[in-house]
């Protein structure tokens, strides 16, 4: 990542963290200005994470996506409009998309509204997980 952001002229803004127990991502996602998932498919957990938990939790935050370009991710911002992707084994395509969400301030702005508004309407957990505990209570009652 640090590659990336020389290349994309932003290092002197970005603070790259060390890893953090999932615990503490929160504590660092408030004063964020980019709610990332790029994730190398080198296991199927990371090939079809769309509905991810940090994910959704970026957006509820009000942070625009960057995500690796698979399709369930791609579908995911575009359906919504809350973010970009990007080739995650390409500091190039990194940076491109780094420096897109940084340099219009508007847009990223704009994008992360419609994440928080979607994830409120129609990608809440109370949503995502209603059909699941409907069964679950289906279940109990027999």
């Amino acid at each position: 990542v640090s590659r990336v952001l020389v290349r994309a002229s932003v290092g002197h803004r970005s603070a790259i963290l060390p890893p953090l127990p999932y615990d503490d991502v929160g504590k660092c996602t408030v004063g964020a200005d980019v709610g990332h998932a790029l994730y190398e498919p080198v296991h199927i957990n990371n090939m079809h994470i769309s509905g991810s938990c940090k994910i959704q939790e970026y957006m509820a935050a009000g942070l625009p996506l960057l995500v690796s370009d698979r399709s369930s991710l791609r579908e995911l911002v575009e359906s919504c409009a809350c973010g970009v992707v990007a080739d995650e084994s390409s500091p190039e395509s990194i940076a491109q998309a780094v420096n897109a969400l940084l340099s219009d301030r508007e847009a990223a702005t704009r994008m992360g509204e419609a994440g928080a508004s979607a994830f409120e309407h129609s990608r809440s957990y109370r949503e995502r997980f209603a059909p699941v505990i409907e069964l679950v209570r289906q279940r109990q009652a027999k």
